[in-house]
């Protein structure tokens, strides 16, 4: 299992795992590997939360998002899934206190609680 999600070889097993079995649900940690990497090819971009620049793409930026795009619609499928009651009203309830709030609101919070918790990091 170990060698299935070893990231020296940037998910080498799991991404042919996932080619062979769609539709499939990807691993987040892998799709974020990908934009990173695609991001990094701007290099006029000063950081990686930042807009990009206005102007044209480069082509190797534009190529390895696309393949990231390709390969995330491979893994649509469509799923008949039945709503269950109990799932349902628990979700609800755990969301209740979301829905009054904003995103930008709430984005916030999460931002603060994040700096409670390491503060020696400046996201500014």
């Amino acid at each position: 299992m170990s060698n299935y999600f070893l990231t020296d070889n940037n998910w080498r097993e799991y991404r042919e795992a996932v080619r062979q079995n769609l539709p499939a649900v990807p691993l987040l940690p892998v799709i974020i590997r990908d934009v990173a990497q695609c991001r990094e090819a701007l290099e006029r971009v000063p950081s990686m939360i930042g807009p990009p620049v206005s102007g044209p793409i480069p082509l190797p930026y534009y190529r390895n998002l696309r393949r990231t795009v390709r390969d995330l619609e491979a893994c649509y499928g469509a799923h008949n899934v039945q709503r269950v009651d109990l799932v349902h009203y628990w979700l609800m309830k755990q969301t209740e206190s979301l829905r009054d709030e904003t995103y930008d609101r709430y984005s916030q919070y999460l931002m603060e609680l994040s700096l409670r918790q390491e503060p020696r990091i400046d996201h500014h």
